[in-house]
């Protein structure tokens, strides 16, 4: 299983982008400081455990 670092990943563009590799079965990290991405966009990937959210910045 290939890994993925989606950056911006809690943003409207990159929670579809997570959702998307998630599915076709990437482990994706996602990396972003909620200064303009939301929580709620991602709430539904979260319990996967091929999914791994971490807040910070680049």
């Amino acid at each position: 299983m290939e890994t993925v670092l989606v950056t911006g990943g809690a943003g409207f563009i990159g929670s579809w982008l997570c959702d998307l590799l998630v599915e076709r079965g990437y482990r994706v990290i996602c990396l972003d400081n909620l200064s303009s991405g939301n929580r709620e966009n991602i709430s539904r990937l979260l319990p996967n455990p091929n999914f791994h959210f971490l807040k910070g910045d680049v």
